[in-house]
């Protein structure tokens, strides 16, 4: 049997690849498939995309030559993390549209409010590069301390940061119909985002959301990955399951 496609979207400033290193069990079910914005990690010598419409032009075009649409009722399944979280229910949306595609079996959103309800930090954006990267740090958390204290990582990697931050706070979000997904959000003990923001996503997904809290802060993909590789592989089992069942004629 082929194994369904598993899109990874990172946080701002982030690499998706980073994610599919640190959460490298997936493997063994899923073709994973890391969506690298342009400007970012491997994409690094190309043009930073100025808006989240932008990103969202170049994830859909990205993701026609990532991998194949998906075959004998496989699905796929998207992940993504912070912005990566937002961006992966734009992605989510745009694909449901699209014939080949659809929308996907399972969207995990991670640590991302609903479109429109952003958590920049006001005054942010107005800092220097090197003040925006410590104040970013204090405020999100930082798994990246080396970035934090030098200097030239700070000047590779602020102008990426400010971009993406820049692209949130300006999106301006337009009417949504209910994805026809199921949906988990994740966020941490120690997060920004809080349980009453992910409770504002009920109304973008046709299915009551699963909610699910995790050790860690923000940032608690990458430092407390196991958990969260298991809950994947737990979702992605269930939903075979349910494609199984449904293919039977006894479900939905």
């Amino acid at each position: 049997m082929n194994r369904p496609t598993l899109f990874i979207l990172a946080h701002a400033g982030g690499s998706a690849p980073v994610y599919q290193r640190v959460l490298g069990g997936l493997a063994e079910r899923f073709s994973v498939a890391p969506l690298e914005l342009a400007g970012h990690g491997c994409r690094l010598a190309e043009d930073l995309n100025a808006s989240l419409e932008d990103m969202l032009r170049d994830l859909v075009a990205l993701v026609g030559r990532s991998a194949a649409p998906p075959t004998d009722g496989q699905g796929y399944f998207i992940f993504g993390h912070s912005l990566g979280g937002l961006l992966g229910f734009l992605l989510a949306d745009a694909l449901s549209s699209v014939a080949a595609w659809g929308p996907p079996e399972h969207l995990l959103v991670s640590s991302a409010c609903a479109p429109g309800l952003h958590r920049v930090k006001p005054g942010l954006l107005q800092l220097s590069d090197a003040d925006l990267w410590r104040a970013s740090a204090d405020y999100f958390g930082s798994v990246h301390e080396e970035a934090t204290v030098s200097e030239e990582l700070r000047l590779l990697f602020a102008p990426i940061l400010r971009a993406d931050l820049a692209a949130v706070e300006n999106y301006r979000p337009p009417a949504f119909a209910p994805l026809r997904s199921r949906l988990t959000l994740l966020y941490a003990e120690d997060d920004i985002v809080g349980l009453e923001d992910l409770e504002r996503w009920a109304p973008f997904c046709s299915e009551t959301p699963r909610v699910e809290k995790r050790p860690g802060g923000h940032f608690h993909p990458l430092t407390h990955p196991a958990g969260l590789e298991k809950l994947i592989l737990d979702l992605a089992d269930d939903s075979t399951s349910r494609r199984d069942f449904s293919s039977n004629g006894s479900f939905r």
